[in-house]
């Protein structure tokens, strides 16, 4: 994915460890090196432009957020793409994050660490476009696998097992 674009936000401090923002993004998303076979529209090879809205809300409870041995960070963001804004495709995105950290000695923590996310088309969007859909594999999602590489057989990859990313 190429993206080219700006965002501004503000932040609010509801107290010590609880924070919400809501950001403005514009942006031209264009996904490269796409096999055919993963192509779910003509869409997909095109730049898009994406102008979105995202509340999100994030407690963090963390002892220290570069080195944590306890405590953790939880948060829950949604992104509004819709023509209003600017946008060419319609959607909205919501995602979830929760990491926990527990200390077991002094030189070793535990970290347990989820995302989960949907995501709905609307309006005139037939297709959620490349650049919004989920992946899944590589060392930014699940460790051990190829990047781009787990998913369902027929849904998210193909018979070939090329990825085509799910809602």
């Amino acid at each position: 994915r190429r993206t080219t674009g700006a965002s501004v936000g503000l932040d609010k401090s509801f107290s010590e460890h609880t924070k919400g923002s809501v950001q403005y993004q514009f942006e031209q998303n264009k996904c490269e090196d796409i096999q055919v076979a993963a192509q779910l529209t003509p869409e997909d090879l095109q730049r898009v432009t994406v102008g979105s809205f995202s509340p999100s809300l994030i407690r963090d409870s963390r002892d220290d957020p570069f080195n944590p041995a306890s405590g953790s960070v939880n948060g829950i963001i949604i992104k509004d793409g819709a023509k209003i804004l600017g946008s060419e495709v319609q959607f909205v995105k919501m995602t979830l994050q929760s990491s926990w950290y527990r200390s077991l000695s002094k030189w070793l923590v535990l970290a347990i660490s989820g995302r989960a996310g949907v995501a709905q088309k609307f309006g005139e969007t037939e297709v959620l476009h490349c650049s919004e859909r989920f992946f899944l594999g590589g060392r930014s999602t699940i460790r051990g696998y190829a990047r781009d590489t787990v998913g369902v057989l027929g849904q998210t990859l193909t018979p070939e097992l090329i990825p085509t990313g799910g809602n």
